[in-house]
């Protein structure tokens, strides 16, 4: 995390002096390797232990709050969001956050937050480093939909990290510290019920999919007619209306 050198202030607002880091955030659109990206995860997550460990929600990971410098390192900046929690507790009331990267209770006044909306947070940004020009900030998508590449281990990690229920999710950084190190060791057995699993999600999506997009065709054939510049059935992109 960045060094706090000075601070100061005045009778409306407090101005911290950090220290200069010299690298690249991690929204800018490049893909990155499954390799890359859990290295990525792993090292947010020894930052993450830190505050957890000194009772501090950090609350609001995404691309943007992470900057990687020329050696590889990886710092977490930004520390608008973050709340320090009661001693033995490991909640507190909501916050804010950013729309398609902070859990759902982060928006809702009558949930909680915990240790594992960070962990969720983490997992939406190692989606967007797998492949940042698919990423959906209000939808989730099956990962291997769009790259094939990447392990149904690493899918399944993801799920978990992602689930809607802070009870399924990973409860601690180190829980899930110790499933990255284990989880290229899947059995055969195992690694088919993955495989399973993940073609039935990427049917739910397509399926899903389908019917938005011949929503979305009805509306803008709608809108077309309304304006008289309908131009045939296959030329909805064509369609300019004001």
């Amino acid at each position: 995390t960045p060094v706090i050198l000075d601070w100061f202030e005045d009778d409306t607002q407090i101005f911290m002096v950090e220290s200069f880091i010299n690298g690249k955030s991690l929204d800018l659109p490049i893909s990155y390797s499954e390799e890359q990206v859990v290295s990525v995860a792993k090292k947010v997550l020894n930052i993450l232990r830190r505050l957890h460990n000194n009772n501090i929600i950090y609350g609001d990971i995404k691309p943007a709050n992470l900057i990687a410098d020329k050696d590889g390192e990886i710092y977490l900046i930004d520390f608008n969001s973050s709340v320090i929690v009661d001693e033995g507790t490991s909640k507190t009331e909501a916050i804010s956050g950013t729309l398609g990267f902070s859990p759902p209770e982060q928006f809702n006044p009558d949930r909680l937050i915990d240790y594992s909306s960070d962990i969720y947070a983490l997992g939406r940004t190692m989606e967007y480093l797998i492949c940042p020009e698919q990423f959906e900030r209000n939808s989730r998508f099956p990962i291997r939909y769009y790259r094939r590449d990447i392990s149904v281990e690493l899918e399944a990690i993801l799920e978990k990290m992602m689930a809607p229920s802070q009870s399924d999710r990973y409860q601690s950084v180190e829980e899930l510290l110790q499933e990255f190190e284990k989880y290229t060791c899947t059995n055969l057995l195992k690694k088919f019920l993955l495989l399973i699993k993940s073609a039935k999600n990427i049917h739910i999506y397509k399926d899903k999919n389908r019917k938005n997009l011949e929503k979305r065709k009805e509306i803008l054939h709608e809108l077309a007619v309304d304006s008289q510049s309908y131009t045939g059935e296959n030329d909805y992109e064509t369609v300019i209306l004001n």
